[in-house]
């Protein structure tokens, strides 16, 4: 039994397939691409609306972050960790599955899934970790957690303003042997957007990111470089005083 997304709070069930055959096609510009073989994971989520608190003390404003993972060696990982908005963001739900080759999976609730680097849509202004750390201690599990691509961002009235949705590659160790995968993580409901004037705010703040990145106000050598020559006229710089300009 899990606490699932959703405004009002849905008391439902997860099942999930975590190792999936896949075949089949794919169409690009009317062109059909054939699928030899693949793996899926397959989630399903069901349960009915509740109007109250699905469990004691769990507010009806919840975001979650949620990995599935699919390791080299056949072991697979589920994790969701569930967090109050009505409580500066308190834990109020954490879970952590981890299957191994044979279909035996073990249950952990100490565990810790760490955003270490973000990124910020362009569109939404939302601020999203791309890079992560999990760690279950008791799993003998560690992960650095990678986002192939930044901007894996999806806009939809039913999560509004957006949430991201995308694949990841992850390395690490697991019973001190090194491991690498692909997994998917969800993020949704950190920190939305609410009004003008914090939209303006975000809008500001990484218009002068961009302008900082664009033209730093301390130029280092490669920076000055970009600016004002290239590789082979570096020479320009010789004697160039950079803060002055």
């Amino acid at each position: 039994m899990a606490l699932c997304r959703g405004r009002p709070v849905r008391v439902c069930s997860t099942t999930l397939s975590p190792d999936c055959a896949v075949t089949g096609t794919i169409t690009l510009d009317d062109r059909c691409l054939n699928i030899k073989e693949g793996r899926g994971w397959y989630d399903h989520e069901f349960g009915k609306l509740n109007q109250k608190p699905a469990f004691d003390g769990i507010a009806q404003d919840i975001a979650w972050n949620w990995i599935s993972v699919q390791l080299e060696n056949g072991y697979e990982v589920s994790v969701y960790d569930l967090f109050d908005n009505n409580k500066d963001g308190e834990r109020c739900g954490h879970w952590a599955i981890v299957i191994d080759p044979e279909g035996n999976w073990q249950n952990y609730s100490e565990f810790t899934f760490q955003p270490l680097k973000t990124w910020t849509s362009s569109r939404t202004f939302t601020v999203y970790p791309i890079q992560w750390q999990l760690e279950i201690p008791a799993a003998k599990l560690s992960l650095s957690v990678n986002a192939d691509f930044p901007a894996q961002e999806f806009i939809t009235i039913i999560s509004k303003p957006a949430f991201w949705e995308g694949r990841v590659t992850v390395s690490g160790d697991l019973d001190c042997k090194a491991i690498a995968g692909l997994g998917f993580i969800e993020r949704s409901n950190f920190k939305p957007i609410e009004s003008l004037k914090e939209f303006l705010e975000a809008v500001g703040q990484e218009t002068r990111k961009s302008i900082q990145n664009l033209l730093p106000l301390t130029p280092n050598h490669q920076q000055m470089l970009q600016l004002v020559a290239r590789e082979d006229r570096k020479h320009y710089l010789e004697g160039l005083d950079f803060g002055a300009i």
